[in-house]
């Protein structure tokens, strides 16, 4: 994997940079505590099809997405939020695919970070 494409998933050497490096280890650690089981709620609230639950975790790990930089995740994030927002949850549904598949990039990124 290039730099351009780590960056794309996390821009760790920015973090690194506006703090330092045992912050920004400590960022990354809070980020996956915070975030190990909002991809499991976003499947719920899709298989329930509740709207609601669906936005505010979508919202939740876009944010926590944003804090470390996490750029792929954070848009896929925005687009789910967008569509639980809108009530498209037909939408919602296709696009939790990249939501997922961005946050389990993002995920093995930082555990290879923190090792």
């Amino acid at each position: 994997m290039s730099d351009a494409d780590t960056e794309e998933i996390v821009g760790i050497k920015n973090l690194e940079a506006e703090f330092d490096v045992a912050l920004a280890k400590e960022l990354a650690q809070a980020y996956l505590d915070d975030t190990s089981s909002i991809v499991e709620r976003l499947k719920q609230a899709i298989s329930n099809r509740n709207q609601e639950t669906l936005r505010s975790s979508a919202h939740m790990l876009k944010g926590c997405s944003r804090a470390i930089q996490a750029w792929k995740c954070e848009k896929a994030s925005a687009v789910l939020e967008n569509n639980a927002r809108d009530g498209d949850m037909d939408s919602a549904a296709e696009n939790l695919i990249h939501v997922v598949d961005a946050y389990s990039q993002t995920e093995m990124f930082l555990r290879r970070y923190l090792e």
